[in-house]
């Protein structure tokens, strides 16, 4: 999957100006035969999907308004914070199951990158995926690149699904410019 990202076969996705950016201007490339679509979720500002894989790989870009706490921005101590396995662990939902964070830096930013499995049920049947987060903090906001891939085969089919774009899910997040830093 990573190949056609590699001979530069890319769209460059701008945030800027959609209705819900939040005021944040970042921008990540993604391979060129990728489908944009919108999000029915409030902080999902797009969410793209390969053509070739009916629904079970994609990537979702995410921002929030980060609470101040008693009104106050939050300290430099307060943000490192959110960058800790501790951290990364509260934030998987109730029924996830946490494998991995490491720290990491985006354009420049401090982040990280959390990597958990949820088993999820529609319907009648079972959804599995695997999820990888890559974060980070920047102007009283957290950015999100949340990469996913699933199925309904079973928790075992989904780790042979992740390894196969675990190297596109990292040239995307290495793509990530935030273009406010340079306004």
């Amino acid at each position: 999957p990573q190949q056609e990202f590699l001979d530069g076969h890319v769209q460059v996705f701008k945030v800027k100006g959609h209705a819900k950016s939040k005021g944040t201007n970042w921008q990540i490339s993604v391979p060129r035969s990728w489908i944009a679509s919108e999000a029915e979720r409030p902080n999902i500002i797009q969410i793209f999907k390969p053509q070739s894989e009916n629904g079970q790989v994609s990537i979702s870009i995410i921002v929030k308004n980060l609470e101040p706490h008693n009104n106050q921005k939050p300290s430099k101590k307060e943000i490192d914070e959110l960058f800790t396995e501790a951290a990364a662990k509260d934030m998987i939902p109730d029924d996830g199951k946490f494998l991995s964070f490491k720290k990491m830096i985006f354009d420049g930013i401090n982040g990280g990158l959390m990597i958990y499995e949820q088993e999820t049920e529609r319907l009648d049947f079972k959804f599995y995926f695997r999820s990888h987060m890559f974060y980070f903090y920047w102007n009283e906001q957290l950015y999100y690149l949340i990469c996913t891939v699933g199925n309904i085969n079973g928790k075992n089919s989904v780790a042979p699904l992740a390894e196969k774009y675990i190297s596109l899910f990292k040239l995307v997040a290495n793509s990530i410019v935030v273009t406010s830093k340079y306004e």
